[in-house]
């Protein structure tokens, strides 16, 4: 049991004691009694607000109170002093053993020491990254993927059933503008010289990968297919390869989803009709002409009669376009289709990380799910700041159509991707955040305090044995292998160090400091991968609309 908790226990017992011995009355709540740090390390190691909480339910001074918690807390097991701060804060020091016996808890323990039941029973699903199938991932969604990843994390240690979900957006605009990119690489892996590429394409020389591909897969054979053929085969290889990009570069940031949900499935499996019956059912949907909103005129408005969601009544700001007028879907129909599924597969809340660019989609999703579930699914989303690139001073603005963005597999390559995603973890989610590539590369000026210790104690901890490797005459590292690094570090994560020779080299390279960065702070050198994906049909589920990883075990990625 947490220390805290422990301690906070025996304050809850001194209540009870007071209540016996008639001191205090019956039926007080006592939920909100917390013990926590105090604010200043000099006050002691703990501090309660038992006496605050209290004082209200008993009709007493919160002082007089504390006064009588206090002279039973003297003689709990390990306290060596009780303080009464303010109106009526308990401060608690503690001996040594007590804290020696947390240290021998948390190393018996290991990665379960802290976890909890809070959440226990509560099934939450938390989407997050969820970029465009376009592209590799670049550093502008960094900050929401560590910011997602570490949330779902800590609401598995409180006990919830946690499910990390991307929502791939393989259908609409952006897959097509993907598809005519590849056809033109592929032409150009066929021999064709192809000039530069058109505005509007995605100029990327990653996609040239995609146009080897199809020269391997189909030859010249599918230059004589019709056009529809070719922009499917073209989009479905593109997609699948964009998406092997994503998710490997996740995966060098210990970011690992369990399912993967497609839009285009979700719509091939009518999903969306499913939600707009539902709706219907429920009288939430009509048919009527919109207002032309105030300010920058939404791109699906029109002033023709459209299939509306009667969004308005769940607290969104104007009722939401479902279908045109010509029949087709509106991009928020997507949002429905996803929703429906996700109540289907039993959430109680929902977890949306999205950019501060989409501050708007915050009430329609709450309008969404109130309406789908009866205001049984609650909607939580978190807004992230956009990382603000600049270069030599000047803000930089990145776009995939135009070329111009820093991938996330190069900044953390110089970086090092646990230090890159600790960088991002880091920052404030809801403050602007500049990165600054290629200057002051490596150096410790201007970083955070914290940050500043933890290089430090990453320093010291390269110094400590642990295994390690080489290849290729000492110019790899090799990662331990998962039972050696389980056995070395109960909470399985594994560091390498490079052969003593290379220690040394580095040692007269950095002025006598003879001592590396563990690995996880270090580019990776190696080989790795990203997770086998398999089919997944749910009970009841007509098609692979989701894939889920079903294995640790990463195949090769180079």
């Amino acid at each position: 049991m947490h220390v805290f908790e422990t301690y906070r226990l025996h304050v809850l017992e001194a209540v009870n004691a007071l209540i016996a011995d008639g001191t205090l009355p019956e039926g007080l709540k006592v939920d909100a009694v917390t013990m926590e740090p105090p604010r200043d390390a000099s006050h002691g190691d703990m501090a309660t607000n038992a006496a605050m909480v209290l004082a209200g339910q008993a009709k007493k001074k919160p002082r007089d109170i504390a006064e009588a918690v206090a002279a039973k807390l003297r003689a709990a097991p390990n306290v060596t002093e009780v303080a009464i701060a303010g109106p009526g804060f308990i401060n608690i020091r503690l001996s040594d053993a007590a804290w020696q016996a947390a240290l021998e808890e948390i190393l018996t323990e290991g990665v379960a020491y802290g976890a909890s039941t809070i959440g226990a029973g509560v099934k939450v699903n938390v989407e997050y990254v969820s970029a465009n199938p376009t592209g590799p991932l670049h550093i502008g969604h960094a900050r929401g993927a560590v910011y997602g990843d570490a949330l779902a994390t800590l609401l598995q240690k409180a006990g919830y059933e946690v499910t990390k979900e991307y929502y791939i957006n393989d259908a609409g605009v952006q897959i097509d503008v993907l598809a005519r990119s590849a056809l033109l690489r592929y032409r150009e892996a066929l021999g064709e010289a192809i000039g530069d590429i058109p505005e509007g394409l995605y100029p990327g020389d990653y996609l040239k990968d995609v146009g080897a591909a199809l020269a391997v897969q189909f030859g010249d054979t599918l230059l004589a297919a019709p056009q529809e053929k070719q922009l499917a085969e073209a989009g479905r290889v593109a997609t699948d390869m964009m998406l092997a990009l994503i998710k490997r570069d996740l995966a060098d940031m210990g970011i690992v989803h369990d399912i993967f949900t497609s839009e285009k499935k979700l719509k091939e499996t009518g999903r969306i009709e499913a939600a707009i019956a539902t709706l219907t059912e429920k009288g939430h949907m009509y048919r009527g002409v919109l207002e032309p909103p105030k300010g920058v005129t939404p791109e699906d408005w029109e002033a023709k009669e459209q299939l509306l969601f009667r969004s308005s009544a769940f607290g969104d700001d104007m009722d939401r376009t479902v279908q045109k007028s010509d029949g087709a879907y509106a991009y928020f129909a997507g949002d429905l289709a996803l929703t429906v599924d996700k109540i289907a597969r039993g959430y109680d809340v929902l977890i949306y990380m999205l950019g501060a660019d989409h501050g708007g989609y915050v009430k329609r999703l709450e309008a969404i799910a109130a309406a789908l579930s009866d205001k049984k699914v609650s909607v939580d989303v978190k807004l992230c700041q956009l990382v603000q690139l600049t270069k030599n001073g000047e803000p930089v603005k990145m776009s995939k159509r135009a070329g111009n963005f820093v991938t996330v597999r190069g900044r953390a390559r110089r970086s090092g991707e646990r230090y890159f995603a600790f960088r991002h973890a880091h920052a404030q989610d809801d403050a602007g955040d500049g990165i600054r590539p290629r200057q002051g590369e490596g150096t410790e000026q201007g970083q955070p305090r914290l940050l500043r210790a933890v290089r430090a104690c990453a320093r010291q901890i390269a110094a400590a044995p642990c295994g390690h490797g080489a290849a290729g005459g000492g110019e790899r590292f090799r990662t331990p292998r998962a039972g050696a690094a389980r056995a070395a570090y109960p909470s399985g994560r594994a560091c390498a160090r490079p052969p003593a020779g290379e220690l040394a080299a580095r040692g007269r390279a950095g002025g006598g400091i003879a001592r590396a960065a563990p690995r996880h702070l270090l580019p990776r050198r190696g080989r790795g991968g990203v997770p086998w994906a398999v089919e997944h049909r749910p009970a009841g589920r007509a098609g692979p609309i989701h894939s889920e990883r079903t294995s640790r075990n990463f195949p090769p990625r180079d």
